[in-house]
């Protein structure tokens, strides 16, 4: 982000702070203020993502080749504290959305004791370093439920943080999880109970416990804290439906137990969800570093057919610095573009038609969300895949960008190899359809008009269909009925079909004298009919596509 774009960003941050101020004096509702506020946290901590990513992707790099161990724990230590950081920008993020009841529950299905189980035992480095007991208590290991990953996740591991964290050396941290079936036989209810033998709770201080932003600084221990974690307990067990208490004893420890609903899942439903926790053993999410973007190249020329065997890539992002890291990230045989926002990104989709566009969601002029819905709402590029990056991690973005038509979607930070497998997958399953859509159109058997859900394919087709007989009617003329130039429609076919424009005028000819030659009319009237005046160039392209001449072909369907 240049200085004056900081500049300007901070002036609408100063104002949104005015507007909160406003809005209290004068008295309006809780609810917008809540919104106004949640806004505001949300803008703040989309500020803090993107310098995280370019914290955190060097890093990774750099940790992947470094060999001096003094370097390599340097390098950990910075991964450590920089998901940290990012631990609580979603903290922050998460208590804007329960103030202004935008917190949403997403259930998926999954075997909770095993992913509560998986939890614990990242703690198992951090228990080692403190010389703790960490026990695991289930009444069942293995249960298939509908929950939220995220949340359960979340609740488990500030619970367990806690414990630690306040537990002396030598002491025992205990997790117990059972499930049991209340008086409505269709329900069951999640218990989770951490216990500890740590310093306990002074007794005055646990009606506060789960105030956001208290900490009790009475312990005696030098303990840091924010004095969100409980609070975001708290908040995500009522978002369930759930209760949470607690009792404690001091100088003996403390118990947290929380109990929320669920609903039973057939175990065939879904593999268990994967946790996403900051901790050393886990990788990080990220990308960026200035590299230099891969030139720019011609495509092969339009008339030899051949298909560029380079992938195109345009990356729009307003981060400099996050734009050259992603642009150098990608493989040496891609061909990479880059735009500064949606706009000057637009002009580069209509001009080079890229098969991949990867774009950040909140930049200035416009939209990551805007240049998706023009990339979708026009024919000449509705073909395009569209990965979007974005710091805003609700549900509510997320369906806003999958709305707008994009492909796939993934949040900063982000891991660099995890977005080249997604870009790839993208590249894979467009050439897949290319084969099959080149395959329709090669068949020996193939209708007139090969069957396709793409509007621009069979708007290309029946143009050529209805100038099959004129030898005069060549790209050009296909490209100005289509209302593109000679070179977005060689990209855009070749990106459909792997054929060139010239082939697949070629292919269309051919396949119709195929067709005329089994109703039994002569080879040279045939040529004619598809618009071929010159006989031996006929039999030549004939034999090529089909392995044999248009006479032995007539004779072995009987004319």
């Amino acid at each position: 982000m240049s200085l004056r774009a900081a500049y300007q960003r901070l002036r609408q941050l100063r104002q949104q702070i005015r507007q909160v101020s406003v809005h209290r004096q004068s008295g309006h509702s809780q609810q917008q203020l809540n919104t106004l506020q949640s806004e505001f946290v949300t803008n703040i901590t989309h500020e803090f993502r993107t310098p995280l990513t370019l914290i955190l992707a060097p890093a990774e790099e750099l940790l992947r080749t470094e060999t001096n161990p003094q370097r390599q724990a340097n390098l950990q230590t910075v991964r450590r504290n920089a998901h940290y950081l990012l631990r609580l920008i979603n903290y922050l993020l998460d208590l804007a959305r329960l103030e202004s009841g935008s917190m949403a529950v997403q259930e998926q299905p999954g075997d909770l004791p095993a992913f509560i189980e998986t939890l614990i035992d990242s703690f198992g480095t951090e228990a080692d370093r403190k010389s703790l007991t960490i026990r695991f208590l289930a009444d069942t290991p293995h249960h298939f439920c509908w929950f939220d990953a995220e949340k359960v996740e979340t609740i488990t591991h500030n619970l367990i943080a806690n414990a630690l964290k306040y537990t002396p050396s030598g002491g025992t941290v205990t997790i117990a999880f059972d499930l049991y079936a209340p008086e409505i036989p269709t329900q069951l209810v999640a218990r989770l109970s951490v216990s500890d033998t740590g310093i306990g709770i002074v007794p005055a201080k646990i009606p506060h416990i789960f105030d956001r932003f208290f900490r009790d600084t009475t312990s005696g221990l030098n303990t840091f804290g924010t004095g969100i974690g409980l609070s975001l307990v708290k908040g995500f067990i009522e978002t369930l439906g759930g209760t949470i208490q607690v009792s404690s004893e001091t100088g003996k420890g403390s118990t947290f137990t929380a109990e929320w609903p669920l609903r039973a899942a057939n175990n065939g439903q879904a593999a268990t969800p994967t946790h996403h926790s900051a901790s050393p053993n886990n990788p990080a999410f990220v990308d960026d570093l200035p590299i230099e973007t891969t030139p720019a190249t011609k495509d092969t020329d339009e008339s030899d057919g051949a298909v560029s065997p380079a992938p195109v890539v345009l990356i729009v992002e307003d981060n400099v610095d996050l734009s050259a890291y992603l642009a150098g990230a990608m493989p040496a045989d891609y061909r990479v573009l880059t735009a500064a926002n949606g706009l000057t990104g637009w002009q580069q989709v209509l001009s080079e038609l890229p098969d991949i566009v990867i774009s950040d969601v909140m930049m200035p002029v416009s939209s990551g969300l805007e240049l998706c819905q023009r990339i979708r709402d026009d024919t000449r590029t509705n073909h395009i895949g569209v990965l979007l990056l974005t710091a805003n991690t609700s549900q509510k973005g997320r369906v806003a960008g999958l709305q707008a038509g994009a492909d796939d979607y993934i949040a900063k930070p982000f891991n660099v190899a995890e977005l080249l497998l997604r870009v790839q997958n993208l590249l894979d399953r467009q050439r897949q359809y290319r084969a099959f859509v080149r395959q329709q159109f090669m068949a020996a058997d193939a209708p007139a008009r090969p069957a396709t859900d793409n509007p621009f394919l069979i708007q290309a087709v029946m143009h050529i269909e209805r100038h099959l007989s004129d030898p005069q009617f060549s790209v050009e003329g296909l490209a100005e009925l289509m209302g593109l130039s000679r070179s977005q429609l060689h990209r855009k076919l070749t990106t459909l079909t792997a054929f060139s424009p010239v082939e697949l005028i070629k292919q269309q000819r051919l396949q119709q004298a195929r067709r005329l030659l089994r109703r039994g009319q002569p080879a040279h009237e045939v040529a004619e009919a598809v618009g071929i005046l010159n006989i031996p160039y006929f039999t030549k392209a004939f034999r090529e596509a089909f392995g044999e001449p248009p006479a032995t072909f007539a004779r072995s369907v009987g004319h």
